[in-house]
């Protein structure tokens, strides 16, 4: 599969910077961003955000998949918490983060509208 998109990787990652900056943009004032260090270059492959509390990101979550938008919630629920990895301390740092945080959608052709409609949400949700 690597090999067969090979050729359009290049107009794949400018899609999805242009979908990440929109969503940067939008949501500068709103939610808190990942803070990448200098020199790093990114694939843009997920938008993670952090919003200010635990009921703002359930609601986002909930609101966005009744309009049919996708969001994910890849890290959740903290690993300190599920039994089979029997961990022996709490991680109060990764509860909290694990609560507040969803994955945006980004793919090569998402529709700016869509875009939009997810900051619009998130940022109705928020103020």
């Amino acid at each position: 599969m690597g090999l067969a998109v090979l050729d359009e990787m290049e107009g794949n990652i400018e899609s999805r910077k242009r979908q990440f900056l929109q969503y940067r943009e939008k949501l500068k004032d709103v939610v808190t961003f990942q803070v990448m260090s200098t020199g790093v270059s990114l694939n843009y492959a997920y938008v993670p955000v952090l919003l200010p509390s635990e009921e703002q990101a359930e609601k986002a979550y909930l609101t966005l998949k009744e309009k049919g938008i996708t969001v994910r919630r890849y890290f959740y629920p903290s690993l300190d918490t599920v039994e089979y990895f029997g961990a022996k301390v709490e991680c109060a740092v990764s509860r909290d983060v694990a609560s507040r945080i969803l994955c945006l959608p980004i793919f090569y052709g998402l529709d700016e509208e869509i875009v939009d409609e997810v900051c619009s949400v998130i940022s109705d949700i928020v103020d």
